[in-house]
């Protein structure tokens, strides 16, 4: 009996240790089952809270549309796109380097015949037949107008014929292009001496000098006009001696520097 007794008694006890372990088991899996509850949770918000984001950048299908477009403009606008609407077929290409060609075979021809041109009416000047070489002067300027040798030779042939308003303009029109061309500067202030308009002389004579500091000719003439037209004797002296360093046996410029020299004595003389 003792013995039955007993045996109930340990039965009772793993029984109950039996109950507390499957309580614990029941508890455990609970918690797990919460746990995983929760992170499906917290999942769900980030998921939710993701295409909230999305949504909320996605633009209006008009806001969109502008995106498209202003991208669009700016793929267009990058090198790489511009080369590729700058490509031209080979039809075109062809057609521009035949274009091309025959301008420069159109000038060629042109330069041709303005040379022939002007051959021609040089040898007409050597000739002293004016009118011809006027004449075809004229022809080499209808063919290009701002030919510079053509232009000054026509005023030169027009300060001959004493149409010095002419020759003027003609020598106006090459200096507004070339303003450095001593040989129009100095033709000029001999166009402006012959006038009278001797400031404007004077300042030619110096802007080609200026231009061509050894200008033989430029030197004497102006010294004439200090000498002769502005009192200016020992400028005249100045350019006088110059002109001589060039071309030291002119005996005649060696007269004229005599003369210039007694006279700026005498001027000295007058104001002592």
């Amino acid at each position: 009996m003792k013995n039955l007794t007993k045996y109930l008694a340990d039965l009772s006890r793993n029984v109950f240790q039996l109950a507390i372990v499957v309580l614990m088991l029941l508890l455990t899996g609970c918690s797990l089952t919460a746990g995983n509850t929760d992170q499906v949770a917290a999942s769900n918000q980030t998921a939710n809270e993701q295409t909230s984001t999305d949504i909320s950048s996605a633009d209006s299908p008009k806001q969109s549309a502008e995106s498209s477009e202003s991208k669009l403009s700016e793929t267009t606008e990058t090198p790489a796109a511009q080369t590729t609407k700058s490509l031209k077929t080979p039809e075109q290409l062809a057609v521009e380097q035949a274009a091309a060609q025959q301008q420069a075979e159109k000038l060629a021809q042109q330069q041709q015949q303005i040379e022939d041109l002007y051959k021609q009416a040089l040898d007409a000047m050597r000739a002293q037949d004016y009118k011809q070489a006027e004449s075809l002067f004229e022809q080499i300027l209808q063919l290009n107008p701002k030919q510079t040798g053509a232009l000054i030779n026509c005023a030169i042939i027009a300060k001959k014929q004493q149409n010095l308003v002419k020759a003027q303009q003609l020598l106006e029109q090459v200096i507004t292009e070339q303003s450095n061309h001593a040989h129009a500067q100095h033709l000029l202030a001999t166009v402006y001496q012959q006038q009278g308009i001797f400031d404007k002389a004077e300042q030619a004579y110096k802007d080609a000098l200026k231009a061509k500091p050894e200008f033989k000719q430029a030197m004497l003439n102006y010294a004439v006009l200090l000498d002769l037209y502005r009192g200016d004797w020992q400028g005249a002296k100045q350019y006088y001696q110059a002109f001589l360093q060039l071309e030291p046996d002119n005996r005649q410029v060696k007269m004229w520097l005599a003369a210039v020299e007694q006279k700026a004595a005498a001027a000295q003389q007058g104001q002592g």
